[in-house]
C-alpha cells in the first residue's frame, strides 16, 4: 500500500533551542513566531540569519507578527492619536516584515486583529463602524504593500473574524491573502462545525495558510488535534490543497514539539482510514 502522506508544519520563537528542536523534523513549512525585540535591531538580524538557515531545510518560511509590545497587543486598528507609540511600532513593524518576506522570498502573516482589548480599541473610536473601516482601510494599504508576501490572519474579533456568510463575502470582495486559523473560526461560531466547513468552502480561493489546531470552540484553548470538537473527518477535505500549514498548539514544553506532531500523527491516520 502506498502511504499517503501530508506536509508536516511547525512553529517555534528564534530561540535556538526551539529552532534545533523543530528543524531536526525536517518539517515542510516552518512558522517564526516573533516577539517585539525580533523586529528591530539585532533581533532582526539575527531573524535574518536564522531564515537563511531555516531555508536549508524548507523554502515555505512564514513570519508571524508579533502579538504583543509590553502588555499591550499588537492591534492593527490602534488609534494614532489616542496611543501614537504603539500605532508606531505597529506601523513600523509591520513594514519592517513585510520587507523582510519580500527581500527573502517568504510570507509574513499580519493578525487583523486580537479579542483581548477589542472593547479598548473600538473605545478610541465614534463608534464602531468607523473602528472597522479604519482597520480594513489599514489593510488595504499592507495589502498593496505586501502583495503576495502578506497573508492575513482571522481571530474571534468582531473586528476581524471568518465564519459568518456576510463578513466571508465582504473578505472575498476585499481579495485579502488569508491565513486561516481553524479554532478562532470554530471559537467564534460557538463550536459550529457546520459553520467552520461552510467558512473553509467559501473562504478556499484567498486562504494561503492555515493555523491547524482543535478546540472545545467556547475559549481559546489550542488544542492538539483530536482533542478538541472539531470535525477533522469533515474539515480536512475543505483545506486548499495549494496552501501551506502549521500545527498552533499550546506546548506543555516550548522547546519540545510533541504535541504538533501529535497532531500530525493523527491527521495522518485519520486521511490513511
Amino acid at each position: 500500500m502506498i502511504r499517503m502522506t501530508i506536509p508536516l508544519g511547525l512553529k517555534a520563537g528564534t530561540e535556538p533551542i526551539q529552532l534545533h528542536d523543530r528543524l531536526q523534523h525536517q518539517p515542510d513549512v516552518f512558522e517564526f513566531y516573533l516577539n517585539e525585540y525580533d523586529v528591530s535591531g539585532d533581533g532582526l538580524k539575527r531573524l535574518s540569519d536564522e531564515i537563511d538557515e531555516v531555508k536549508d531545510t524548507t523554502k515555505k518560511i512564514v513570519l508571524h507578527h508579533p502579538m504583543k509590545v509590553g502588555e499591550q497587543s499588537v492591534e492593527l486598528d490602534v488609534s494614532e492619536v489616542a496611543d501614537p507609540n504603539l500605532y508606531r511600532f505597529v506601523r513600523e513593524s509591520t513594514e519592517t516584515l513585510i520587507q523582510l518576506a519580500k527581500d527573502k522570498s517568504i510570507q509574513a502573516l499580519i493578525h487583523g486583529s486580537y479579542n483581548q482589548q477589542t472593547p479598548t480599541i473600538i473605545a478610541k473610536y465614534a463608534n464602531f463602524d468607523e473602528a472597522q473601516s479604519a482597520l480594513f482601510n489599514r489593510m488595504d494599504y499592507y495589502q498593496k504593500y505586501g502583495q503576495n508576501n502578506v497573508m492575513f490572519e482571522n481571530s474571534i474579533s468582531d473586528l476581524f473574524y471568518f465564519g459568518s456568510e456576510e463578513m466571508d463575502r465582504f473578505i472575498l470582495q476585499k481579495g485579502y491573502r488569508l491565513a486561516f486559523d481553524t479554532s478562532h473560526a470554530f471559537i467564534k461560531q460557538s463550536g459550529s462545525n457546520a459553520d467552520l466547513q461552510a467558512s473553509l468552502k467559501r473562504l478556499m480561493p484567498n486562504i494561503v495558510h492555515y493555523h491547524l489546531v482543535d478546540s472545545m470552540g467556547k475559549f481559546h484553548d489550542s488544542l492538539t488535534l483530536g482533542k478538541g470538537k472539531i470535525d477533522w473527518k469533515q474539515a480536512y477535505p475543505l483545506l486548499n490543497p495549494d496552501a501551506t500549514s502549521i500545527y498552533e498548539i499550546d506546548l506543555v514544553d516550548q522547546n519540545d514539539c510533541r504535541e504538533m506532531l501529535e497532531s500530525h500523527d493523527y491527521l495522518q491516520n485519520l486521511i490513511e482510514k
